[in-house]
């Protein structure tokens, strides 16, 4: 999974600060999956969600994250996209 190659370069503070940085409907669901080491249907269901969309929407956290870290690394790097 590309995302999480891109979110384990991160370290533990960076990580909760990014995660904690997003929107809803994506930061509680992400907080508490990468966070605080729920499964996708605990964060779901503490959500009030359905398990498929709380699932969605942390996949989608976790490709904005990588998303932001990309970007940085090309502005970093001198590459303008």
């Amino acid at each position: 999974d590309p995302e999480q190659q891109v979110l384990e370069t991160l370290g533990e503070e960076e990580l909760t600060r990014r995660i904690l940085a997003l929107r809803e409907p994506y930061k509680t669901p992400c907080r508490l999956m990468l966070l605080e080491g729920r499964t996708a249907a605990e964060a779901a269901a503490l959500c009030g969600r359905p398990q498929k969309t709380g699932e969605a929407q942390i996949y989608r956290a976790k490709k904005m994250l990588a998303e932001q870290i990309r970007q940085e690394r090309r502005s970093e790097d001198g590459i303008v996209s």
